[in-house]
């Protein structure tokens, strides 16, 4: 975050940036999967479907006005390619309880030339999934303040100033997303990850990517300012995530701590050492309290040079994350995090992991233009394919029934592409009506 942003968001948001109420522990989570703080959020649900139906900027059917569009709403996308925004989408309380669902483009969207970001006022209840930011200046999503935030299977690079960039904000997860390649050179800080200010708390980072950045790589926390946190610190959940190619900060990073604690798991990582990694490279600035089990760190140091925490025989009780040991991960994460169908920066950035090789700053990778696959015939643009309606005792011919809730809780357009999602990371067989994924879902050495 740039120094003139820091100093006008500390002046307005010391007062403005309350705790807001959490998403209820128990809740349906906000899809199938969703795991750690934040994930109960309901998102758009029992909003309207808004269906994309134009790769231009602005206008009818564009993204950028679905969603600046108030209240809830489901965005699902109709064609496939690249969307120049053409500059940020700035989004406010107004534009709060959206679930972006790219997974229904059939060739996957890429957005280019803006951020999605907030400043200075509330965003909160929203869930952007299968989607791929390609920043070539600035950040990709830099919200300022949010809560009840869920991003999944979501690509983010290129970034200037952080790739990923949050402040004042509380109650969210990061989970099988990429966060790679920032941008480097001038007026670049080559940085991938800020976490920052109070009241930051309630975060889960799991199963993600990062990699090729200069600093930041693992994300930097800090508690500058004065919005409110619990009695009993922040609370941060890292778990079985991979890290490469980091030229400064493996793992995370936690300065300026507040004085009511901080409380770590950090679980099953794996950091791995890439060509701008250097010697004596290590996981530092801990403080706090801290479960710590199965980091691996081949070659490194994995203790903090600069304080000493609290160890802890049992982790925190954190909302629960499905885990598995670091060198598990490290094939998971690399099969199966980010947007898909998978394009060529990401493709070639798991090779790079995989191999031990790449360097810092590349952004010349092709974006994936399109037109992709035909959609799905869908003859009242509801977002849900035919012969899925017809398959599930829908109506073709009713726009609304994909908006309605079925009896698990979700709506009919929620569970279609939930399905969708599963079949795109080869989870699942792919639904009826759909285009089938691609065949090449495994990218290999």
């Amino acid at each position: 975050m740039s120094t003139r942003r820091l100093f006008a968001c500390l002046a307005v948001l010391v007062v403005a940036c309350e705790l807001a109420p959490s998403a209820q522990p128990g809740a349906l989570p906000a899809f199938p999967g969703a795991q750690g703080f934040g994930t109960t959020t309901p998102g758009g649900r029992g909003g309207p479907v808004k269906v994309v139906t134009t790769l231009a900027a602005s206008g009818p059917g564009s993204f950028r006005e679905a969603m600046l569009a108030t209240g809830p709403r489901i965005i699902v996308f109709r064609v496939s390619g690249v969307i120049d925004l053409g500059g940020d989408i700035v989004v406010a309380e107004p534009q709060s309880h959206v679930t972006v669902l790219g997974q229904s483009s059939p060739g996957g969207i890429t957005l280019v030339n803006g951020a999605i970001t907030n400043y200075k006022t509330n965003f909160h209840d929203a869930v952007f999934r299968f989607l791929k930011l390609r920043a070539v200046d600035g950040d990709t999503f830099a919200f300022n303040p949010v809560y009840n935030l869920v991003i999944d299977h979501v690509d983010m690079s290129g970034g200037a100033d952080e790739t990923f960039d949050i402040d004042f904000s509380h109650d969210f997860t990061v989970q099988w997303s990429t966060v790679t390649n920032s941008k480097r050179g001038p007026n670049s800080q080559n940085f991938g990850w800020l976490i920052a200010y109070r009241p930051t708390t309630n975060i889960t980072f799991h199963h993600n990517l990062s990699a090729h950045h200069q600093g930041r790589c693992g994300a930097q926390f800090h508690w500058a300012g004065s919005g409110p946190l619990p009695a009993d610190g922040a609370k941060l959940d890292l778990r079985n995530n991979v890290f490469y190619n980091c030229g400064f900060q493996q793992i995370y990073r936690a300065d300026a701590a507040p004085p009511e604690g901080t409380n770590f798991n950090l679980v099953g990582n794996y950091a791995k050492s890439g060509p701008n990694t250097p010697a004596g490279s290590m996981l530092f600035g801990l403080g706090g309290t801290i479960f710590m089990q199965d980091n691996v760190y081949p070659g490194q140091s994995i203790m903090s040079i600069y304080s000493t925490p609290t160890y802890l025989a049992l982790p925190h009780s954190f909302p629960p994350v499905t885990t598995t040991s670091a060198a598990v991960a490290f094939d998971d994460v690399l099969d199966h995090a980010g947007a898909w169908p998978r394009d060529a920066m990401t493709a070639r950035t798991v090779q790079e992991v995989r191999s031990g090789t790449g360097t810092l700053g590349k952004l010349d990778d092709a974006l994936t233009t399109g037109p992709g696959p035909a959609p799905p015939v869908d003859a009242d643009l509801d977002g849900i394919a035919d012969a899925w309606e017809l398959t599930h005792g829908l109506n073709p011919a009713n726009p609304l029934d994909s908006a309605l809730l079925d009896a698990s809780g979700y709506a009919h357009i929620e569970v279609y592409l939930n399905e969708v999602a599963q079949a795109l990371t080869g989870q699942a067989p792919t639904p009826p009506g759909t285009p089938a994924p691609p065949t090449n879902l495994r990218v290999t050495p």
